[in-house]
């Protein structure tokens, strides 16, 4: 997961845009500046990083729990 997060983050400060698809949160989050949360193949929540990580408890029990 470390070299995955240090590339994605030399591939963002180099301002190439990345289209990553994951069902690991704590591994989107430390690579997304903006995190879209998708239910069905609808988009049901969005936000950048800051304010995911204020929302976060909320966001995890309406949709990340299983």
């Amino acid at each position: 997961m470390l070299i995955v997060t240090a590339h994605a983050r030399h591939l963002r400060d180099e301002a190439v845009t990345i289209l990553l698809i994951e069902q690991n949160m704590k591994l989107a989050e430390a690579i997304a500046d903006e995190l879209h949360i998708m239910v069905k193949g609808r988009i049901v929540y969005s936000a950048e990083r800051d304010k995911f990580r204020a929302e976060e408890a909320q966001v995890r029990a309406r949709y990340l729990t299983v």
